[in-house]
């Protein structure tokens, strides 16, 4: 019963998860920083919740983070938008993979669905934009994050 109230809330049951290191943290290769204009040109992945707390929580830049898992077919068809959006922005973006149903930006982000979409300003989140169960989010949707965004940058 608990896998089936998981699965239905967005979060992986433990029949969904990948291969996880000893910490039990899922394995990813880094992705390289490119810089464009002094930011990023493509979204900085990042799975571990240190990892995290460094780069979103502890920044004073304005970022845009889309929490997102493997497992999540949404997440797979709106990771090109996102990675195409990051491309022509000067807004810093983060990918945050939260594969673990143990992990605890789950709870402290209150992420029930996959993708989800949330503007941090100076560490903490100021907007965001949650994805639909059964639908996940659209092109307008992370335009709408950006463009937010991008004003609190100009302002």
């Amino acid at each position: 019963m608990r896998d089936v109230g998981k699965r239905l809330a967005g979060r992986p049951s433990s029949d969904d998860r990948e291969p996880t290191s000893k910490q039990g943290h899922a394995l990813r290769k880094p992705l390289r920083r490119s810089a464009l204009n002094g930011t990023m040109s493509r979204p900085l992945e990042v799975s571990e919740v240190r990892d995290f707390r460094r780069e979103v929580e502890q920044s004073a830049d304005s970022t845009v983070v889309m929490f997102t898992t493997s497992w999540c077919p949404f997440c797979r068809r709106f990771k090109p938008q996102f990675v195409e959006a990051a491309s022509k922005s000067d807004v810093r973006t983060v990918m945050a993979y939260i594969d673990d149903w143990e992990n605890p930006l789950w709870d402290e982000y209150h992420i029930d669905v996959v993708p989800t979409l949330v503007l941090f300003e100076r560490g903490k989140p100021v907007y965001r934009r949650d994805g639909v169960l059964g639908r996940g989010l659209g092109g307008h949707d992370i335009a709408a994050i950006v463009d937010r965004a991008a004003g609190l940058a100009t302002a």
